[in-house]
């Protein structure tokens, strides 16, 4: 057997496990060494996911559907109500309508509306149960004090009389009540009566005393910012207006209720202020009526004394009929223009006063400019927006200085818009007047006093057709109030899901599976990332091309099988070309690899085959071994005789003990008396077997390299690291050491295969115990540790 070591560089394998890659092997063979984790692993996180579904609070998904129509009138135009919807009319800006849906004014109407302030639950167990609407007590109150919401009141039932009261983990006394009798708490007056569910035969069947109750009071603001936050808007598609709005909440029923409320709540508002803009509406209609009708008594009342006084008849002639008819007309053409002008001043004068839409008597839609009628809607729809954030953001907001920004923009758009009309309408009003001017020359050719009838005439007819377009008008605004109906509609009510959105059975189940199997693999993993120890036969022979000659498992119980190891090893040791006189030495890299086992077992082996054996102890530091016989360090100090050295056991193997601890180990070890000792035990004996200290401790085991024929390296399982065996190697390479093998120590064996198997045999406890171990030996070799002790 070749005795140099010779490094494989075609080895891939060996090149990445001596750099210290992840061994996927070794990842392998510790996850079948460690398979109760993943057992116990998953008995707890099953265990844990079914507390988990029974204590954790189940959560319901309610929704509703609404439908916004794509066209609006918002400012309840007369013409078109009348004529329907034009194409041009203003269209709903759905992100408008989504903000209102999620602002603060419409929930805050919500939560005034519905009995959300107080939370009622009962109490069993570890669990908690809220009861909305399924109460049998109501706590009723004038106000509370500041705490109240950080408060939890507990109520017990005592009978169907009284009930004890008082604060939730507080020690002082409760206070005894009565049913319906006011009670001074910490939180305030407060009230408890029966609700219906107290006396139903379901509620009776349980027990008084299992009637434990918690009362928690919360704020309107913080109602509003919860439920606000936790309702979510959104499109059923892209091309639809259909809105749905979800919530959760872990009462079903509540989160119905409130998404009811909200459809509820938006749509008044939507006909709450058509009816103002109609009311409005009809308000300045009556007051022009009012006016007119003024007028046309005292047109009548003119006409009537200009007749009697001028014994005018009631004919005319055909000619200044004419005249009339034309005047009256362009009159008529020219109090329409005048009314838009007058309408279209109004307006602006209204917004430059800065005042709110909703306040404006009048409607523009009588101008018929499609383009002033969308930006008037625009500003409607960012005021709205400005008081909804104005309830809870200050001045300084940046979104309340943006909008303030968007509303004077739209404002000063308005203002030009309306001038650029009231240029228009004045124009029109001047070319009007030319016309009226025209006819009232033709007019002037008729006789003086029929010309002044014609004049009076004429003003009574203009007035009489304001007066009747007003009537008309009137009719159809109060037409429009009393049939007002809001665009939008509910399609489907709200309704919540029969399962809880959370927790999932299914869920909480794969994922404690997951995780039982995630927090083991994770476990392994870094074991084997971190362990930077040997582990099996192959991890070995992947690191190095010295031979390996023998397998060892000193944790087999069965003395027969370990011994069969041994004659293996003494079988493969015939190999090595020790010569016939062989002196063995056996090394490891550091202590507690057993090697000193590894040497006297070896040697009942090799005693058993019929030669003569003898074991050395060549580690002269070691004063833990049989420390009181005299030894090899006695015999090389000249203080003792091969003869007192040497003792022979009942199996007829001779050793020699270390002896007494030498400081100058090396320089005795390198003695010519060494020479002559291995030269004297050559004659006499077949095998010399020196069990020598660790390599990578002391030098002291260089010293005795020079007499072995062969060298038994021992390697234990998850004992020796990976850089002990490049050490090993540089060791081979240099020369230091020949004619090397290796034995691993401490392998599994397989009592059903009758062999080794590739896992290690040595758990982590027992490499940390052996870890430990050498330190404390350490310690005591020292000697100022010994001196002290």
């Amino acid at each position: 057997m070749s005795n140099e070591y010779i490094p494989n560089n075609n080895d891939e394998e060996s090149n990445q496990q001596t750099k210290g890659s992840f061994d996927f092997r070794r990842f392998t063979y510790t996850l079948l060494h460690y398979w109760y984790v993943f057992a116990i692993a998953l008995a707890v996180s099953l265990a844990i996911a079914k507390w988990y579904y029974w204590y954790a609070v189940p959560k319901y998904s309610a929704a509703v559907t609404m439908l916004i129509k794509d066209e609006k009138d918002a400012n309840l135009s007369i013409d078109k109500l009348l004529q329907q919807f034009e194409e041009d009319a203003p269209k709903h800006n759905m992100s408008n309508e989504i903000e209102l849906l999620q602002s603060r004014s419409i929930m805050a109407q919500v939560v005034n509306e519905l009995p959300l302030g107080t939370t009622y639950l009962s109490r069993k167990r570890l669990k908690k149960s809220d009861l909305y609407k399924s109460t049998p007590i109501i706590v009723s109150y004038d106000s509370l004090y500041a705490n109240a919401y950080r408060t939890t009141i507990c109520i017990n039932i005592i009978d169907t009389a009284s009930f004890e009261i008082g604060v939730d983990g507080s020690e002082e006394k409760k206070t005894v009540a009565k049913f319906g009798q006011k009670i001074s708490t910490p939180v305030g007056e407060l009230m408890v009566t029966k609700a219906p569910l107290f006396d139903s035969p379901q509620y009776k069947k349980e027990r008084l005393t299992d009637r434990d109750f918690l009362i928690r009071f919360t704020s309107p603001e913080a109602l509003i910012q919860k439920y606000s936050a936790g309702i979510t808007v959104e499109k059923v598609n892209r091309e639809s207006t259909i809105l749905q709005l979800t919530l959760t909440d872990i009462v079903a029923q509540r989160a119905v209720d409130v998404l009811n409320k909200v459809c509820e709540v938006y749509l008044r508002n939507d006909i709450n202020h058509k009816n103002k803009v109609a009311s409005n509406t009809l308000h300045f209609i009556d007051d022009q009526l009012s006016v007119t009708s003024t007028d046309l008594k005292n047109i009548e009342n003119n006409i009537e004394r200009f007749r009697s006084g001028n014994r005018i008849s009631t004919d005319i002639s055909t000619e200044a009929n004419l005249y009339l008819k034309n005047a009256h007309e362009a009159d008529m053409n020219m109090s329409q223009v005048r009314y838009k002008y007058n309408v279209a001043d109004y307006v602006e004068k209204f917004i430059k006063g800065n005042n709110n839409l909703d306040d404006m008597s009048i409607s523009v839609s009588g101008i018929d400019e499609p383009q002033l009628n969308k930006l008037i809607d625009e500003l409607r729809l960012l005021e709205a927006k400005k008081n909804q954030y104005t309830l809870s953001a200050k001045a300084d907001n940046p979104l309340i200085i943006n909008l303030n920004y968007q509303l004077e923009r739209t404002r000063e758009s308005i203002i030009n818009n309306i001038s650029a009309i009231k240029k228009n309408l004045q124009l029109l009003m001047d070319d009007k007047q030319g016309s009226i001017n025209k006819y009232e020359t033709q007019l002037r050719s008729v006789p003086h006093s029929e010309r002044q009838m014609l004049g009076l005439k004429r003003q009574f007819d203009i007035k009489e057709q304001m007066y009747l377009f007003l009537l008309q008008k009137r009719a159809e605004t109060s037409i429009a109030l009393a049939s007002t109906v809001s665009d939008s509609h509910v399609v489907d009510s709200a309704d919540a899901s029969d399962a809880p959105i959370s927790p999932v059975k299914s869920k909480i189940y794969t994922l404690a599976f997951l995780i039982s199997i995630l927090f083991p693999l994770l476990f392994v993993y870094l074991t084997t990332l971190l362990n930077n120890t040997v582990s099996s036969k192959e991890i070995v022979a992947s690191l190095t091309r010295t031979p390996i000659v023998g397998l060892v498992s000193f944790s087999t119980t069965n003395q027969e099988q370990l011994t069969e190891q041994f004659r293996e090893l003494r079988t493969n040791l015939n190999y090595m070309d020790a010569g016939i006189k062989q002196v063995v030495l056996v090394t490891s890299s550091i202590n507690n690899e057993g090697k000193t086992l590894v040497a006297h077992h070896l040697a009942n082996a090799i005693a058993m085959a019929g030669a003569t054996t003898v074991v050395i102890n060549g580690d002269l530091r070691d004063n833990n071994f049989n420390n009181k016989q005299l030894g090899l360090s006695d015999y090389l100090m000249n203080k003792a005789t091969l003869n007192e050295i040497i003792v022979i056991n009942k199996n007829n193997i001779a050793t020699i003990s270390s002896g007494t601890s030498a400081t100058n180990a090396a320089e005795l070890l390198l003695s010519h008396t060494m020479q002559e000792l291995i030269t004297t035990l050559q004659h006499t004996y077949t095998t010399l077997i020196i069990n020598a200290p660790a390599l990578g401790n002391v030098s002291d085991a260089f010293a005795l390299v020079k007499f072995a024929t062969a060298t038994l390296y021992v390697v234990r399982t998850e004992v020796t690291e990976r850089n002990h065996i490049t050490f090993m190697n540089e060791l081979i390479t240099t020369k230091k050491l020949h004619n090397v093998a290796i034995v691993i120590n401490d392998v599994a064996y397989n009592k059903n295969l009758r062999g080794f198997a590739a896992e290690p045999a040595t758990p982590m406890y027992t490499v940390a115990y052996y870890k430990i171990m050498e330190v404390v030996n350490k310690f005591k070799n020292n000697d100022n540790f010994k001196r002290k002790t």
